[in-house]
């Protein structure tokens, strides 16, 4: 490899840290949130920010036909994270913020 190679290859890695991209986590307490990512490192809230449908749930109407009349009802799906659920989520550029985005199920 010459010189210039090896420059090169210096401020790419300089310029391009190894960023982690999507991640999946464990979930270790609820409340407080606590997540853990790969062997070592455990996120504490003041350093996630999560989705606002994992917190609050997802609402939506709907149109029931049952048939003799059609009624929109409105429907709350609630997704609260439990001890052991898996979440995604990436980190910020310094990897000091993590956003944790949906629960990741096994089928």
């Amino acid at each position: 490899m010459s010189n210039l190679d090896k420059l090169a290859k210096m401020f790419t890695e300089r310029e391009n840290p190894n960023h982690p991209g999507i991640v999946v986590g464990e979930v270790l307490s609820a409340s407080p949130l606590r997540i853990k990512y790969g062997n070592d490192v455990i996120l504490e809230q003041r350093h996630l920010s999560v989705s606002y449908s994992l917190l609050n749930g997802i609402s939506g109407e709907y149109e029931d036909d049952n048939g003799i009349t059609i009624e929109t009802k409105t429907v709350t799906v609630k997704h609260q994270l439990q001890p052991g659920d898996k979440v995604m989520m990436f980190p910020d550029k310094e990897l000091k913020r993590w956003y944790v985005f949906d629960k990741v199920v096994s089928l």
